[in-house]
């Protein structure tokens, strides 16, 4: 069924999707509805399932790069007010930041539970596997977490679990996202800044959702309660 929130971005189902039509939303951020439901991730990927699976394995936090075990980040997800914002996991899958004796979850973990979505597969060139494709991460984060203003090339995310709340400024906005310490704040501050007549647009992101940002886009994330996503920037 249809999604009755926020969107301000175009939206388009994910079986009415092929890689023909997607050159039509390249200058935009883009959200398919239900274009990762056919992950194996979104049925496994919970977190009794984590903790067994791969509990003891290294993951990096945001915003400070420290690296722990999962299982304690995940223990910390559920004490309140651990950290204001909370730190959450942004893991890379495809390279190592820092090598460790300790082994960190890594693109093999993941592999079996992800695909590259069909309406996407113009992204793929002959003989390139799925990670050939540009640089994988996990993220994983409580209520409120989630990356302030930043840009990149053409990426797509995909929520396994939860939901994400998006926030895209347009080339040339006044809006100065560097006067907020985080994405949060900059949320809670949103109201204010559309009082004062600013544009930007918001878009929530639903479990099996994903979304494509076009390349050197600035854009913003807050999860919307415990979420797990799995992200590509391509390269």
């Amino acid at each position: 069924p249809a999604s009755s929130a926020r969107c301000d971005i175009p939206v388009v189902d994910a079986a009415q999707l092929n890689a023909s039509m997607l050159s039509a939303y390249y200058s935009e951020p883009l959200l398919v509805r239900g274009g990762a439901t056919s992950w194996p991730a979104l049925r496994r990927w919970r977190r009794n399932w984590m903790l067994q699976t791969w509990g003891d394995l290294l993951v990096q936090l945001a915003p400070n790069g420290e690296r722990v075990p999962l299982r304690d980040f995940l223990d910390e997800m559920q004490q309140p007010n651990v950290t204001a914002p909370p730190r959450f996991v942004f893991q890379p899958l495809t390279w190592d930041w820092e090598r460790t004796a300790r082994p960190g979850l890594k693109w093999s973990h993941v592999e079996v539970d992800i695909e590259l979505p069909t309406f996407l597969s113009g992204w793929r060139r002959e003989g390139e596997g799925v990670r050939d494709l540009g640089n994988w991460f996990l993220s994983v984060g409580a209520t409120s977490s989630g990356q302030h203003f930043h840009s990149h090339g053409e990426a797509l995310n995909a929520v396994v679990w939860g939901r994400k709340r998006w926030f895209f400024l347009a080339p040339g906005s006044s809006v100065r996202a560097g006067d907020f310490a985080s994405s949060f704040e900059f949320a809670s501050g949103l109201p204010d800044l559309r009082r004062e007549g600013a544009s930007i647009a918001e878009c929530i992101q639903e479990r099996g959702d994903v979304v494509i940002v076009p390349a050197q886009l600035p854009h913003a994330v807050v999860n919307d309660g415990d979420t797990v996503s799995v992200s590509l920037d391509r390269v």
